[in-house]
Formats: C-alpha cells, sequence, structure tokens
C-alpha cells in the first residue's frame, strides 16, 4: 500500500483547487489527485463556451495547473471505489489500496440519462471526452439536435449554432432559458436562436433516443408523439451529485455531502468540495450549488483546511451563462415563476431581475448584460441586497445595481 499525506478523490476544477490549496498551506506534502476521467483537470465551463467560439481556445490550453503542481501523484482513469475512515485508507476499482492522513472529496456529478442509452450518435454531454465526440459530428450538413433545458442545452444549442452544422433544439419550458429568465427577456431570447437559424421545439420533453437501424442518424420521440430525426443528438439533462462514495463510508449526506463552512465532513479527517456537497450559505443555509465559483472556493477552503489551515467560506456563489452575443451573471434563487421585477439599464438590452418569495423576500439577482468592474462589483452588490431578508416593495429596488 501506498501512503500519500493527502489524497483527493476527484480530478475536476474542485481538485484542482483543492490541490492549490494544500500547496497554500502545505508546500511539499505527498498528494494523490485521483480521477475517474482520463483527461487531467480542465476548465469544464469551456466545454459549452471557448472551446467552440475561440480559435486559440483547445484542449490543451484548458488544462488547470494541479496536474503540473510538484508532489502531485495523478491517477486518472482510475475510480476510488470505497473509502475506510477507520483505516483512513481508499480502494480502486483495480483493487489497490492507498492510505492518507487527510482526505478530500470533490467527486462532482454524473450526467442524467432519463434511461436513454449513449451511442455513437447519443451524446450525454458531461466531459472533455464528450466534446471530442461532438466536435467531430458537428460538420456541416450535420443536423444536430440538441436536448434539455439547463445550462448545457441551452449554451450547446448558442455554441453549435455559429459552427456549419444545422441545429434543433428540444427543451421542456415555453421559451429558452425559462427556469432562470422572466418571460419578456426569454422572449427575446427565443428570437436571437431563431435569428442564428436554430430551430426551436419548446414545451416538450425526449421519451426516447435511438440510433436508425443503418447506424448513420438518429430519431428521437417526443412526449407529444412526434418524431424528429437529425444525425446526432446531444443530450443536457443535468447531473446528480456522486455522493454514494461517502455515503458508504458513513458520512452524514443530505442531498449531497454534508460539509461546514471550513468544507469539513461528519468525520474530521475528510473533507469535500464541489457539485456533491450541501454547503452553507449564509442567506439561504444549507443547499447544493453546481456552478463553477462554488467549486472553486470550496475546493480551495477544503485543501487548505486538510492541510491544517483555518480558511472559512460562506459566501453566496454566483453562476453565469454566454448565450451568443448576450449573457448574465447571478445569485441566489432565480425562480422566474414567482413574482419579479426587471429593471432596465438600457431598454431591450440590458437588465437587473430581482425574484421574490410569495412574502415579497428577495430571493435571487440576475444581472442580463450588466458587468461589474472594480469599482461597481456587481456580484457583491447582489450579495449584500439578498443579504436583508425583510420584505420589501419591488420598486424600492429600482436603480440598486
Amino acid at each position: 500500500m501506498n501512503d500519500f499525506e493527502y489524497i483527493v478523490v476527484g480530478a475536476g476544477m474542485a481538485g484542482d483547487a483543492a490541490v492549490a490549496g494544500i500547496r497554500q498551506e502545505d508546500p511539499t506534502g505527498t498528494i494523490a489527485l485521483i480521477g475517474a476521467e482520463p483527461d487531467e483537470p480542465y476548465n469544464r465551463p469551456a466545454l459549452s463556451k471557448a472551446l467552440w467560439r475561440e480559435e486559440d481556445t483547445t484542449p490543451s490550453t484548458i488544462i488547470l495547473k494541479a496536474s503540473s503542481t510538484p508532489g502531485v501523484t495523478l491517477m486518472l482513469g482510475t475510480r476510488v471505489t470505497s473509502v475506510n475512515p477507520d483505516a483512513h485508507t481508499v480502494t480502486t476499482a483495480d483493487g489497490k489500496e492507498f492510505g492518507y492522513h487527510r482526505l478530500v472529496l470533490t467527486t462532482g456529478g454524473r450526467p442524467r440519462t432519463a434511461g436513454i442509452p449513449a451511442g455513437p450518435r447519443v451524446i450525454h454531454f458531461h466531459d472533455l471526452s464528450d466534446y471530442r465526440a461532438l466536435r467531430t459530428q458537428a460538420t456541416r450538413g450535420a443536423h444536430v439536435v440538441v436536448v434539455g433545458g439547463g445550462f448545457i442545452g441551452t449554451e450547446l444549442a448558442a455554441v453549435l449554432a455559429e459552427t456549419p452544422a444545422t441545429v434543433t433544439y428540444v427543451f421542456p419550458r415555453d421559451h429558452v432559458d425559462g427556469h432562470v429568465l422572466p418571460e419578456e427577456i426569454a422572449r427575446h431570447l427565443d428570437e436571437v436562436y431563431r435569428e442564428h437559424g436554430v430551430e426551436l421545439v419548446p414545451g416538450v420533453r425526449v421519451t426516447t433516443v435511438a440510433e436508425t437501424p443503418d447506424g448513420e442518424g438518429v430519431t428521437l420521440t417526443l412526449d407529444d408523439g412526434r418524431e424528429l430525426h437529425g444525425d446526432v443528438a446531444v443530450l443536457g439533462l443535468g447531473q446528480d451529485p456522486e455522493t454514494e462514495l461517502a455515503s458508504a463510508a458513513g458520512l452524514a449526506v443530505w442531498e449531497g455531502i454534508v460539509v461546514d463552512a471550513h468544507r469539513r465532513t461528519s468525520d474530521p479527517d475528510i473533507f469535500a468540495a464541489g457539485d456533491a456537497v450541501a454547503r452553507p450559505d449564509r442567506v439561504f443555509g444549507r443547499r447544493r450549488v453546481q456552478h463553477e465559483d462554488a467549486a472553486v472556493t470550496g475546493g480551495r477552503v477544503a485543501g487548505r483546511n486538510a492541510a491544517g489551515g483555518e480558511a472559512s467560506d460562506d459566501h453566496v456563489p454566483y453562476f453565469y451563462s454566454d448565450i451568443f452575443a448576450d449573457g448574465y451573471e447571478a445569485l441566489g434563487v432565480t425562480d422566474p415563476t414567482g413574482a419579479s421585477l426587471v429593471d432596465w439599464k438600457e431598454p431591450g438590452s440590458e437588465a437587473v431581475v430581482y425574484y421574490f418569495d410569495e412574502d415579497s423576500v428577495l430571493q435571487g439577482v440576475l444581472m442580463w448584460n450588466v458587468w461589474g468592474d472594480e469599482d461597481h462589483d456587481t456580484k457583491a452588490i447582489a450579495a449584500q441586497l439578498l443579504e436583508d431578508r425583510s420584505p420589501r416593495e419591488p420598486g424600492e429596488l429600482v436603480g440598486a445595481i
């Protein structure tokens, strides 16, 4: 058995940040970074953004720093199957056992499949190998059907529209990004997609996807009985947290791996961060957040504290999306089905959206094409507004950002 001072399970963005956090406190301790994917840690948001839009961005340019950090042993394409907190060991799928002094779990999530099997022309879009597979098929004359109303679906449909491929976009809500945007902005976004040649198929879900008998295409069946045909289907149906490893090890799990503000789990020698954790939030209490900001910030805190630091983090994380020439940053709960206020900064193009619960308490803030700078940190202002949990009249927030 090989022993390490630190083992980080999960070689994604949170795992990379954990390595950086460890090194911030301990410059020399041995680190094993174990990841199920075959690729070194990389910038995951680039999969549906920069890799398609920027000519100088390639899979090799999005590699993060952990792989080149001194004293780090990379074990890629390796899945950890069990953790023994009493023995301070982890066991991998090939039966090898490794000892640790401190363990950091950054296990992330696995893509939802809705029972639809993957195949050469059916891609559940989640990692760099999926990007490579889709890139080879999004060629001139190809018809790509994108499925899913979340961030992956909306962003992929947009970036693929800028390739030589033809794009059809299927999503369950009435409008693109209808899960976060109020209708007046979502309607605008619908038209932007159509102007870029995307065929929109709103308000339906896909029940089956099957490759054609000749292997040259796919047939998608919708829940209203219609069929769609294309050359390849790419599905972004969300993800579920990978908590099984933690649960089997006896760690507390509630919608995610339970951690405190120091990213310590119910075991004092095990820390966790990333998409699989249920973390403290100074505004909303404990919740699970699946976005880059939370993963990177939490990963660094977990790494620092695993190495004996005293870092803490209960900040309100933000998320963002880029769609054609538009984009937004948001904090909190952005549910457009409840009460909301759209404060237009530039009619038709720039706005701040405020979301309220049934008691008129501010729940979320979304900045549509409104970007902060050093003198006007919009995300910090939004976080301060969210900290006030008293009911308020929507109109009093006009001009707050």
